[in-house]
């Protein structure tokens, strides 16, 4: 009993009718064809012999990859892309967190007050300079979720060629 490899598919001369331009296989590597075709490999034939690749995502997961990208690019946005009054500052949770626990109790500290940012130094006078702080604070993180938002959705959209730009260029 011979096998064969045709259209990615495995035939045997006892079973099956053998398409015209199969590749006649080895018993052993008619099984590991099987093999990679049951992982979702890629086989080709070139010049009458076969050969295994990994293969080409579906869009389905080209979007998967893409959306994940743009979800990186968004948090680094998020992280490292707000500056206020001249002073850049580092947007961790942690520090969300704190800058939020200042904006809270504004009222109730002493003035001037002194908030960390990634290059030294930012002094709030008063509560309002707090509330000013944390608005564009807000207003920073908003934004970058609402572009992000925007890139996703134009992403649903695209071609897989235009998909595989993303994924290459993020």
């Amino acid at each position: 009993m011979s096998k064969y490899f045709y259209e990615n598919a495995i035939y045997d001369d006892a079973a099956h009718v053998i398409p015209s331009g199969a590749l006649r296989l080895s018993a052993d590597r008619a099984a590991q064809i099987h093999a990679a075709l049951k992982q979702g490999k890629a086989v080709t034939v070139t010049n009458n012999r076969t050969r295994i690749t990994e293969a080409e995502p579906d869009r389905a997961r080209l979007l998967e990859l893409a959306v994940a990208k743009i979800d990186a690019a968004t948090d680094a946005a998020i992280l490292t892309g707000f500056a206020h009054a001249g002073s850049a500052f580092y947007l961790s949770v942690e520090n969300q967190l704190n800058y939020q626990a200042e904006y809270e109790l504004r009222y109730t500290r002493v003035y001037p007050r002194r908030l960390r940012s990634a290059d030294g130094w930012f002094e709030a006078d008063s509560p309002a300079a707090i509330a000013d702080f944390y608005a564009a604070m807000r207003n920073h993180i908003s934004a970058q979720v609402a572009a992000g938002v925007e890139k996703k959705a134009a992403a649903a959209t695209m071609t897989a060629a235009a998909l595989r730009e993303i994924i290459n260029a993020c």
